[in-house]
């Protein structure tokens, strides 16, 4: 059966990599690779250089491939797993980029956002969703650049996905992956459903005259971190996706992680190309797109005199009419709201009239809903609490403590602590670095004691400041 051509494209800070398929087949070696480099001389020099380098990849692509994927870096966007009180998914849907508001460093309105993973249940009634936001002065660029190089393009993805769907076998589900991209590692948690969490783990290229330790040390933390925000993971490992350089530090993850360390996956050629071929079959229509940043006004535009450009000019014509009539849709509303406006100034006047110098009916409606907003917001932040109060603690652990907490229990008041330490100096430093914190009093008296096993257990209660 013929098929038409199809590319993927991994744009990336230093160059853009591209594959080639005459005809897709899952598992073939794409018919051309390009690797080109981005030099730019300053940094206002990029989205230049980003625009000469894909007219230079459309030129050679003879003739043109009719699907195009792309694939931005992922350190360009910002990952949060966010929760509603509601599970239906076409509400979670339809609402959370307001929720996304709140998690975001600017307005939802500047950044262009999709869902990275189905809406999962939590508890009875609530739901959870993983949600990508990359900002839309990026994906403008990039957009822009593949038009003037006259490439279509059917879906616009962050890179983290094709970690994801070029992680081999699914025989060790759920499962953390890690793979290197440009400045950052790549944490994603998957199960049977699809991809359950991510994150973003900033660090140099250890090992290689990196920090290699300290490296471990914060994926470490970014899988504890992620754990909590997406409602615990039992019985996961770790598999390291194209990290040959990481690769002889397994054993040191495997001890700060506590999960076996999985080796396999795509080397040498297939590691450099893994987003590339992943973003092909993504064109060819072989994998299903997981979150989608190309938004309508994105899209290419449609040649004239196409169906395309008849159905535009169509829509244009619609969309005026509804203009037209929304325009008298609110005069009459405007109207309807002056006679509205005129009812409630009598209706205040006389409930002043009745009840005198108190307090109206608006003020008290007023109180009212500042109430319910205050409380909605100690809701939405209440979830925030336990992490921020776990982070707080796990930075006063001193370094040379070898601590395993038995129990960390938090509440609105008070936090809960009970740890094992091989030795009983180890427990008096602990206990001394926990109550001398900043965000910690101490509630009672603390305990130590020693197990049958000759570990040492120390117990405490701890306030918040």
């Amino acid at each position: 059966m013929f098929r038409k051509q199809t590319a993927g494209i991994e744009i990336r800070e230093d160059g853009v990599r591209a594959v080639l398929y005459r005809a897709y087949s899952p598992g073939a070696a794409p018919d051309h690779t390009w690797d080109l480099p981005l030099a730019p001389a300053e940094e206002q020099e990029w989205d230049s250089a980003l625009c000469r380098a894909l007219e230079e990849l459309a030129g050679q692509m003879v003739p043109r491939p009719v699907r195009v994927a792309v694939a931005v870096p992922s350190h360009w966007c910002l990952f949060r797993t966010l929760r509603f009180p509601y599970g239906s998914p076409a509400r979670v849907e339809a609402t959370y980029r307001y929720t996304m508001e709140e998690r975001l460093p600017g307005p939802v309105e500047h950044y262009a956002t999709a869902p990275m993973s189905e809406v999962r249940p939590v508890g009875e009634e609530g739901s959870r969703l993983t949600v990508v936001a990359c900002p839309k002065e990026k994906i403008n660029t990039v957009v822009e650049a593949l038009r003037e190089a006259g490439l279509r393009f059917v879906t616009l993805q962050p890179a983290l996905t094709a970690t994801a769907g070029a992680a081999p076998g699914q025989d060790d589900l759920p499962r953390w992956l890690l793979r290197r991209d440009g400045t950052a590692w790549e944490v994603v948690l998957q199960d049977e459903d699809g991809i359950r969490g991510c994150c973003l783990v900033p660090g140099g290229p250890a090992p290689d005259g990196g920090d290699s330790e300290g490296l471990c040390r914060r994926i470490s933390t970014a899988l504890r971190a992620e754990e909590l925000e997406v409602g615990g993971v039992e019985e996961a490992r770790l598999r390291l996706v194209a990290c040959p350089a990481l690769a002889s530090e397994h054993k040191r993850l495997a001890e700060y992680t506590g999960m076996p360390v999985a080796l396999n996956g795509p080397e040498g050629e297939n590691e450099r190309w893994l987003v590339a071929r992943h973003m092909a079959a993504l064109a060819a229509g072989c994998e299903a797109p997981v979150a989608d940043l190309s938004e309508e006004q994105f899209q290419a535009r449609a040649a004239p005199g196409s169906p395309e450009r008849r159905l535009t000019v169509a829509l244009a014509l619609l969309v005026a009419a509804l203009v037209v009539t929304i325009a008298y849709t609110g005069r009459l509303m405007l109207r309807e709201r002056d006679l509205l406006q005129q009812a409630r100034q009598r209706r205040r006047s006389l409930v002043e009239q009745v009840a005198g110098a108190g307090a109206t009916l608006y003020e008290l409606e007023a109180q009212v809903a500042q109430m319910r907003r205050a409380h909605a917001a100690a809701e939405r932040t209440r979830q925030l609490s336990c992490l921020e109060r776990w982070t707080a603690l796990m930075a006063l652990v001193p370094e040379d403590v070898e601590a395993t907490f038995e129990l960390l229990d938090f509440n609105q008041s008070r936090a809960r602590v009970r740890a094992l330490v091989p030795l009983p100096e180890q427990a008096t430093r602990l206990r001394t670095a926990l109550q001398q914190g900043p965000r910690f009093v101490p509630a009672s008296t603390s305990s130590m004691s020693r197990t049958q096993d000759g570990m040492t257990r120390l117990e405490m209660e701890l306030s918040y400041r």
